[in-house]
């Protein structure tokens, strides 16, 4: 019998009951008996004894960020000003509705987080004026950023005036992508030429 990390021990049902679940935790107990030839009872039994073991902490519920008008998911690396930053860094962050994700990481960046927002300047935005603004983040640009790639999506232009003071301040290149935005423009210029 496989072990959990705990030493629990699992058998072959145990363990196809974990499949249906993490593929479908909203799967009825009843189903999952009729795949595991046991009852709906035994089934019942199995998933309370993993919980109480630890085994099952909980389900979710996922959401499509489109549907709520999250069109933008962007991955940003965080500097720290010092290591000691990591604790009040991370509280600010989980009280930002658009950081969905948080992970601790090595090399350049101390943390990389992943977020949504609306549009591209919701996350010009919430990149310059909050996650930048908390105190403790050194910087989400380094000496190794050498573009901003602004991407212009369905006839909509990015905040090129930020974009391009960000670009200022840190000598970065500016490459748009204006396939998207063909007879688009921003501020009175076509979107690709700014």
């Amino acid at each position: 019998m496989p072990l959990s990390p705990e030493g629990h021990q699992l058998d072959a049902i145990d363990l196809k009951i974990l499949a249906f679940l993490v593929k479908n935790a909203r799967m009825p107990y009843l189903e999952i008996s009729r795949e595991c030839g046991i009852s709906g009872a035994a089934i019942h039994q199995r998933v309370k004894k993993m919980e109480n073991m630890g085994i099952i902490t909980g389900s979710r519920l996922l959401v499509k960020p489109q549907a709520l008008g999250l069109n933008v998911c962007a991955y940003i690396g965080v500097t720290l000003s010092s290591a000691n930053e990591y604790n009040h860094v991370v509280s600010e962050l989980k009280k930002l509705p658009e950081v969905v994700e948080c992970h601790f990481i090595t090399g350049v960046h101390a943390l990389m987080l992943k977020i949504y927002c609306f549009d591209n300047e919701h996350l010009m935005k919430v990149l310059i004026n909050t996650i930048q603004n908390i105190e403790g983040i050194k910087s989400s640009i380094t000496d190794k950023t050498k573009v901003i790639a602004p991407v212009h999506y369905a006839g909509v232009g990015c905040e090129m005036d930020t974009i391009m003071d960000i670009a200022k301040r840190h000598n970065l290149l500016v490459v748009e992508d204006a396939a998207q935005g063909v007879y688009a423009f921003y501020k009175g210029r076509g979107l690709g030429s700014i």
